[in-house]
């Protein structure tokens, strides 16, 4: 066995790897060979200069300007954003054109454009004014005079030199912001001149005298010159102080932004001094040294952009570069596997099979075992080191620097999967075939449990919970017995929170809290994990645990019953987005990385704010074939209502992967996300509405404010309000004429069949009255025969004299319709008589008006002479002779009802008897009721009483006459 042990102590050197270094090249949509410039608008959009056109860059894809844009040069050295969307933009051979609001403009559209004179390359300096309004162009070989662009013109401006002033190449040194440039000659002596390029006046101020006031307050330090490989610089607050600095190689050209000084170099890589805290020029930072640095740019949000040939552009976000500048990216890049802590001592286990042990900031590299081997469990104190790796486990004295192999598992081949401590001097060995208890101090086993076990917690002095591939076992160390404790969650880390709650790190499940008692709280993506496969799980305190996934780190702290996750990635300097493990001591968390270990302060990460101070940009909107160029609004109209979006959300930490929430008021209150820069809204009906969008950037991170989109669909005329309520109106006054129409007909209709149908009551009541007399005649004859038989002369004569006033007003009566209440009584008291003359005085009757009752109210002629007829017949005429019949004839008011009742003192009248072919006259009484009914819209009603069931005899005829 081969065991070796080495001491290694911080600082150590800087490696060329920079942590979230990112390079867009031809595969991201990058088409160029060489890139020269790179420029940052005031919206934040990145801008390329290149061989192969302009390149607009939005941290997801490269919008590229070449000659099918318009551009007649593609060889673009330089682009100067300026106010209003604008971009002055110099190419190859000093050919010049602008980018107006996306669209290139040209000499041919720009006045006074062509005018520029086209010298060699490169001799024109070219920088933005004041508020960024004007373009500034000074030629450095033959300064005779300056160009401004503005409000889309060109105006020259001739400088006025003074006497002295030679011709000759120049050093030009400009002032972003100013429009004061400053010539320098160093052909015998370092020479000045003040060039005003508003008013063209030139003043020589010889051995670097102090500037015009004009130029004051903008950066404080300038390349004066550089030549070959040194590099002079000049301090704007004294302008008699230099400084220099001489390098191996040849400098290629050099450049400032803010108080950083740049210096590219022949042989590759670039050199930046900080010039706040190395004025003098004594300690460059390189970086990018297998690269040809063209230029460097430090954007709105301090984050580093490296432009090179043949190898694209680079992009290093703001924590990264002040990390390496401040040496702090000086770290082991090598993956770590895991983790332990032990007071303010942490250890490392590395996947190479090496591990560290970090005592403030000395660093002990050690070695054990066989190196291909990679460290999974490791466990200290101040004694002794606890290494276990996928083949064997060792015991390390740190203090001798002995080390053996741990005696209960030699020989034993089988993997070691973790190691966790217990009490003092003690720690759990997992691996595939036991778990083991283990005393380091005097190199004994306490227990044995042969199991396959990833990972292992107490539950009490005596039970431990046992993670296998893909169970929780419960195991009684006293009993030996083992039973399921929790099924199916693939634990791959358990740490104890309290006696009986614990948390643990699944393989596919998230972050799991359960209790002795079983219950099982989860949290996983949906909760804001960005992956649900957890390697380990760390208590910094009482309700914070740290979270390492394989897509970022995560501190997760309970608040009540809720869990806020803030995650951290590669952005927030992490070497890498895998985490293996971490280690929190004091205020600083250690997070090991499959690109290596790093240390981020806890409050730094913290402090950072949980939204992205951007908005989303609106790059065009198109509708039909009609598109719009960076709009504030959109107006269009039907048919044109399918309207697509191209968005922008300049965050480029998030290193491609955005995504956009949005929702459109007025048409839909739910939240939609997609990852897509371009969203469609299909088929918007006529209306306005309002598009929200928000920007979500990495680690799901969105816009602070969001990007609000005022839409109009105007309707066509058809469907504006105007031409709804004249269809509506046109429409309902169609209808109500055909409703009208179709009323109409059926009225006529209707007043056609009641004409007919009158005409056959008509007709039917003359026939009913027609039957009326016969049957009457018929009955008056059968008594006249009746009393001849029984040769009664005297009663015949009356009863014929009877006979013949009766049969004249019935003739009469029949005649008429209605008849006043006072008739009706007359003539029933004229056909009573005679009836009486017929039974030979063997009833009596009655007729009387209740009073209320008008005597000249009308009623239905010859309706009530029937019923009083069958009275007679059936009810008086059946009972014995020995027997005086009484009828009685009532006329009553009730309410609006005329109520005549017809009363006997016979047998009654049943059912059946009523049904009887005989009964004619009551048949034909209710035929004229219907009658009545259905020619006047009388209302009659008939009731048939039988007295019987009052206790008294005979039969009551009921009739309800509605009188007006």
């Amino acid at each position: 066995m081969r065991v070796t042990v080495f001491l290694l102590l911080l600082p150590f050197a800087v490696s060329g790897q920079l942590d979230g270094l990112v390079n867009y090249a031809q595969e991201q949509g990058l088409n160029a060979a060489f890139t020269y410039r790179i420029t940052q608008d005031q919206k934040g959009f990145i801008w390329i200069g290149s061989d192969n056109g302009l390149f607009r860059f939005d941290g997801v894809q490269f919008r590229h300007y070449d000659r099918s844009d318009g551009l007649l040069n593609i060889d673009v050295l330089l682009a100067v954003p300026l106010a209003g969307d604008q971009l002055f933009v110099e190419a190859f051979r000093n050919d010049f054109f602008v980018i107006d609001k996306g669209r290139v403009r040209t000499a041919k559209d720009v006045p006074g454009l062509a005018r520029i004179p086209l010298p060699v390359v490169g001799t024109h300096h070219l920088i933005a004014t004041q508020e960024v309004k004007t373009a500034l162009l000074v030629d450095k070989m033959d300064a005779k005079e300056a160009f401004r662009y503005e409000g889309g013109k060109i105006r020259s401006v001739r400088f006025r030199f003074p006497a002295g002033f030679t011709k000759g190449r120049y050093d030009v040194i400009t002032f972003p912001g100013s429009d004061t440039v400053v010539f320098v000659s160093k052909q015998q002596r370092v020479n000045s001149w003040t060039a005003d390029c508003v008013t063209g006046k030139v003043s020589y101020h010889g051995n670097w005298k102090r500037f015009p006031t004009s130029s004051q307050g903008i950066d404080r330090y300038r390349v004066v010159s550089f030549e070959r490989r040194e590099l002079w610089l000049q301090d704007r607050r004294r302008l008699d102080a230099y400084a220099s600095h001489t390098f191996p190689t040849e400098v290629m050209a050099t450049w400032s932004t803010g108080r950083y000084l740049w210096a590219a170099l022949s042989t590759g890589g670039v050199a930046v001094f900080n010039m706040e805290t190395d004025p003098g020029l004594k300690a460059p930072r390189f970086l990018l040294n297998d690269y040809l640095v063209q230029h460097a740019l430090l954007d709105a949000d301090g984050n580093a952009w490296f432009s090179t040939r043949n190898n694209g552009i680079f992009f290093l976000p703001a924590r990264s570069f002040q990390s390496f500048l401040s040496g702090a990216t000086r770290r082991d890049q090598r993956g770590v596997s895991v983790m332990a802590s032990f007071s303010d001592v942490f250890f490392t286990g590395y996947s190479d099979g090496t591990f560290s042990t970090r005592v403030n900031d000395e660093v002990r590299f050690g070695s054990v075992g066989e190196s291909r081997y990679e460290v999974r469990g490791i466990w200290g104190d101040d004694r002794f080191l606890i290494v276990g790796k996928s083949q064997g486990c060792f015991r390390v004295d740190r203090q001798t620097g002995a080390k053996k192999e741990v005696r209960p598992l030699e020989n034993n081949s089988s993997a070691i999967k973790n190691i966790v401590p217990y009490g003092k001097d003690h720690v759990l060995i997992c691996s595939g075939r036991c778990i083991l208890g283990y005393d380091y101090v005097r190199d004994q086993a306490d227990f044995r449990i042969n199991q396959n076990a990833y990972c292992a917690a107490w539950l009490d002095d005596n039970r431990l919970l046992v993670g296998d591939f893909r169970d929780i076992y419960l195991h009684d160390r006293r009993t030996g017995k083992k039973a399921l404790f929790l099924s199916g969650y693939y634990a791959s880390d358990i740490q104890r929170v309290s006696a009986t709650r614990f948390v643990c790190a699944t393989n596919g499940y998230g972050v799991v809290f359960f209790d002795s008692n079983k219950n099982v709280y989860r949290l996983t993506t949906r909760d804001g994990l960005p992956s649900d496969q957890v390697r380990r799980v760390r208590i910094e305190r009482k309700g914070v645990y740290w979270a390492c996934t394989t897509s970022g780190l995560c501190r997760i702290e309970q608040v009540g019953n809720h869990y806020n996750i803030r995650v951290f990635t590669r952005a927030d300097g992490l070497p890498s987005d895998r985490i293996a493990d971490c280690v929190v001591l004091r205020d600083t968390v250690f997070a090991g990385t499959a690109a290596g270990l790093v240390a981020l302060p806890i409050k730094s990460l913290l402090g950072q704010s949980s939204f992205i101070d951007k908005k989303v940009i609106v790059n065009s909107v198109s509708a039909g074939e009609t598109t719009w160029d960076m709009p504030s609004g959109v107006t269009t109209q039907y048919p044109n209502n399918t309207v697509v979006f191209n968005f922008s959300f300049l965050d480029y930490l998030s290193k491609g992967k955005i995504g956009y929430r949005y929702r459109i008021e007025g048409l839909d209150t739910k939240w939609q996300e997609t990852t897509s820069s371009r969203i469609i809204l299909n088929t918007l009906p006529p209306g306005r509405y309002r598009l929200v969008v928000y920007g979500l950037g990495y680690n799901g991170k969105r816009s602070k404010e969001a990007t609000v989109i005022p839409i109009e669909i105007q309707p066509r005329f058809w469907q504006t309000w105007g031409f709804y309520l004249l269809g509506s109106t046109v429409f309902f006054g169609l209808l109500f004429v055909l409703l009208l129409y179709l009323l109409r007909r059926r009225r006529d209709k209707r007043l056609r069949e009641l004409l007919y149908s009158q005409k056959v009551a008509e007709l039917e009541l003359q026939a009913v009255k027609a039957q009326m007399n016969p049957h009457f005649v018929y009955n008056c004859l059968n008594s006249i025969q009746y009393l001849l038989l029984k040769e009664d002369y005297p009663n015949t004569e009356r009863y014929l004299g009877a006979f013949s006033r009766l049969i004249r007003a019935t003739l009469h009566y029949s005649e008429q319709t209605f008849l006043a209440v006072r008739e009706e009584v007359a003539y029933l008291e004229l056909y009573l008589s005679m009836e009486k003359l017929r039974f030979r005085e063997r009833f009596s009757y009655h007729i009387r008006c209740a009073e209320g009752v008008n005597p000249e109210t009308k009623v239905p002629s010859l309706l009530i002479q029937p019923f009083v007829e069958n009275a007679l017949k059936h009810g008086i005429g059946s009972l014995p002779e020995s027997e005086p019949g009484l009828l009685e004839v009532l006329f009553e008011q009730k309410e609006a009802d005329l109520c005549v009742m017809i009363r006997d003192n016979g047998p009654g009248l049943s059912k059946e008897d009523l049904e009887k072919p005989s009964s004619f006259g009551l048949r034909i009484a209710g035929k004229r009721i219907e009658t009545y009914e259905q020619l006047f819209g009388s209302r009659i009603r008939l009731e048939v009483v039988d007295r019987r069931g009052e206790g008294q005899t005979g039969l009551e005829i009921r009739l309800f006459i509605t009188t007006t």
